[in-house]
């Protein structure tokens, strides 16, 4: 009789168990195949327009930095 009731409560602790397995489970799934909205182009063509005109604005300022920085080189690769 005792083990009777043991083995009924068991099997209810085990479905118990088993259940809020599969529901961890189940949003772990969820959580994984969640995915961000994607970028569209639109939003792309805009990025890119906006990263070309600093470009362009600030060309003189860019290619000077560039210059700078190819010239110490440079000047260390002789010193050395």
């Amino acid at each position: 009789m005792i083990t009777k009731k043991i083995n009924n409560h068991l099997i209810k602790y085990q479905f118990y168990i088993r259940s809020a397995k599969a529901r961890f489970l189940s949003a772990l799934r969820n959580f994984y195949h969640y995915k961000l909205p994607a970028i569209g182009s639109i939003e792309m063509i805009l990025i890119l327009l906006v990263l070309v005109s600093l470009i362009v604005i600030f060309r003189t300022q860019i290619t000077g930095i560039i210059n700078s920085v190819f010239n110490k080189i440079h000047d260390q690769i002789d010193n050395l």
